[in-house]
């Protein structure tokens, strides 16, 4: 069955929002979770609603961010895209920063070079290097506090070059 989506936003604490209505009958809590990112259905929280007036079925599902994003709603951020993720509880910022590059390979199909956080963590390195098999990556830790809290954001910084979504593809152009 189609639905339709009036509303799905990133709001500026890193919660995602889809606001999906159906005016025949109560919108299916399975459809509107296919459009959840996988890495996020975990977190995802469905609100149902029923506006008696208008004879509208209305179903909100949140969660916090684990996916690449527009970071244009942070106003001036250093990438236009990026994975921002909710660092889940008990997970370190290493896992998060792990599980993060990977949604970013995937989606990107490049190995970023910069993570945000908004405060740096006490007695840790400016640099993150991962071993990726056949070679160690080094990713600059940089702290900004538009990075919404227990989230970091992982991607290429604007000056290195720009990332855009065309057609529902990313593509990558160094400068």
């Amino acid at each position: 069955m189609a639905i339709t989506v009036v509303e799905d936003y990133l709001s500026e604490y890193g919660l995602r929002v889809m606001h999906a209505v159906d005016f025949s009958s109560p919108v299916c809590e399975a459809d509107l979770e296919a459009l959840v990112p996988f890495e996020g259905r975990e977190l995802a929280t469905y609100y149902p609603g029923m506006d008696d007036e208008l004879k509208m079925h209305h179903l909100y599902v949140a969660w916090h961010a684990r996916e690449v994003v527009d970071m244009s709603c942070l106003g001036g951020f250093e990438a236009r895209y990026a994975v921002l993720w909710c660092i889940g509880k008990g997970e370190s910022v290493s896992v998060s920063i792990e599980l993060a590059i990977d949604v970013y390979m995937k989606a990107i199909g490049v190995m970023p070079q910069c993570v945000w956080l908004r405060k740096k963590i006490e007695n840790y390195p400016d640099v993150y290097e991962t071993d990726r098999g056949d070679q160690v990556y080094a990713l600059r830790l940089i702290e900004d506090e538009r990075v919404p809290e227990r989230f970091i954001a992982l991607g290429i910084s604007e000056k290195m070059c720009a990332v855009k979504l065309v057609d529902g593809k990313f593509s990558v152009e160094w400068r």
